[in-house]
């Protein structure tokens, strides 16, 4: 199926003994292998992006109605109700949004009532698809900004070298520009939305995919050689899915098997589903 070329890369299962969180005794369980999305990767830029305008239901997969409520009022204060989607993670961001983020100390969230944390988060959550995919092509250099001295002078001088080093790395001339790198991005990341998308629409039943996400991601420290350009750009940038916690996997069979109101219950969470990723293409 279409869709599975989205999925991590999968090695198969492995059964191993795991130490309990006691200490005193093992147990034996089987773990799916994954590949580890840094590897080759000198800094992995991540969007985890949660699908859909409606993230929870009552009763649907040990979602109890108290964490649903909660989660009804988080889908309706963010980007889930004005685009159908939202973004929940941003590993690796730029400066721009790092020092953006400063901003949000203990006094602001003291306003608000909640924790530094949790209004950070709010914060990416309220962003709209502009606004934080202009984030996530941002990779102009700004190392003489006043915040990324401060930033480097508080990291770690294992990480203050490998930076150094990865900025005076090879022919400069050989190397894409940053307004070139930043559209191979995103010509990559509207390639596979659009497969993506269309997969989507070409399933068989409908799925129940409440609270999964969708993930796009490239190496944002590495500047790609000038003849990447004759190359296809799907290998430039990343798009997974992901998060199957509360997720089911419907064929045809066992869709036909269900009463006529579970069957537009998953009708209405798949357009769901499909409608957020379209408009995120979009």
């Amino acid at each position: 199926a279409p869709l599975l070329s989205f999925m991590f890369q999968y090695g198969g299962v492995v059964s191993v003994d795991v130490v309990e969180a006691s200490g005193s005794q093992t147990s034996r369980k089987d773990l799916l292998i994954l590949r580890n999305l840094r590897d080759g990767v000198k800094k992995l830029r991540l969007l985890d992006i949660k699908v859909g305008q409606v993230t929870a239901q009552a009763g649907w997969q040990g979602k109890s109605r108290i964490r649903a409520a909660k989660q009804a009022v988080i889908d309706g204060h963010t980007n889930s109700q004005a685009e159908g989607f939202r973004l929940e993670g941003f590993d690796s961001p730029p400066a721009a949004l790092l020092s953006a983020e400063s901003m949000l100390d203990e006094t602001a969230a003291l306003k608000v009532g909640t924790s530094v944390k949790m209004l950070k988060r709010l914060n990416l959550q309220r962003m709209t698809a502009a606004q934080f995919i202009s984030h996530f092509l941002d990779v102009h250099d700004a190392s003489a900004s006043s915040f990324a001295k401060r930033q480097s002078q508080q990291a770690a001088p294992a990480q203050r070298v490998a930076e150094a080093e990865a900025a005076d790395a090879g022919d400069q001339t050989a190397l894409l520009s940053q307004a070139e790198t930043q559209e191979f991005v995103l010509i990559s990341c509207i390639r596979q939305l659009a497969a993506l998308v269309r997969a989507c629409r070409a399933v068989p039943a409908p799925q129940q995919w409440i609270g999964s996400s969708v993930m796009l991601a490239f190496d944002s420290a590495s500047r790609l050689p000038r003849e990447a350009l004759r190359r296809e750009p799907e290998a430039v940038a990343r798009v997974h899915i992901f998060d199957w916690g509360r997720s089911e996997l419907n064929t045809p069979a066992m869709h036909e098997r269900l009463e006529e109101s579970v069957r537009l219950e998953r009708q209405k969470y798949w357009g769901y589903y499909c409608g957020g990723g379209g408009k995120l293409f979009h």
